[in-house]
């Protein structure tokens, strides 16, 4: 997946927003692959796992305004190496993408891992327990995004059910 890094802005900490925590940091560093960064920033405040950064992401010919997780561009950009470190981190495999508007996106890493087909990554978060049969807010599963056969056979291998959500058409 080729994705643009866009940084509208983080919101915030668990505690609030504030410069203590500055998340977009951390999604740059993610953004550019640069480990020893993510290292660094995730030990200086292990916060930063848990905050959404809002990103302006291109969805076919339009420009879509969402919140990530460093976890989820890290696996939406396949860097298996990060992902380790932000799951170590206590980043959650299950955690959710939001949108300007609650029914929109909810996509879990494992959804955009398999999208773009990051078979280690895929195996990283399925070993992590990240639930094979999630549905995000268009009700997909990350079976439904899943191209290639071997990423579809793994996620079989790993638990996902073929008749759970929509297929995709």
């Amino acid at each position: 997946m080729n994705l643009r890094l866009d940084i509208l802005g983080d919101s915030g900490t668990p505690d609030g927003p504030g410069p203590e925590a500055p998340a977009d940091e951390l999604i740059e560093a993610v953004h550019r692959g640069d480990a020893p960064a993510v290292k660094r920033l995730i030990e200086a405040v292990p916060q930063r796992t848990h905050v959404h950064v809002e990103l302006s992401l291109p969805v076919g010919d339009e420009i879509a305004t969402q919140q990530w997780l460093p976890l989820h561009h890290a696996a939406a950009l396949g860097d298996a190496a990060i992902v380790a470190m932000l799951l170590d981190a206590g980043g959650h495999p299950d955690a959710r993408t939001r949108a300007a508007t609650p029914d929109a996106a909810r996509a879990t890493a494992l959804h955009l891992a398999a999208a773009g087909g990051h078979l280690p990554v895929i195996d990283l978060l399925l070993d992590a327990h990240a639930e094979p049969n999630v549905i995000d807010a268009d009700g997909y599963t990350p079976l439904a995004y899943a191209g290639a056969p071997a990423v579809r056979a793994r996620l079989i291998d790993g638990g996902a059910d073929p008749a759970v959500g929509r297929g995709m058409e």
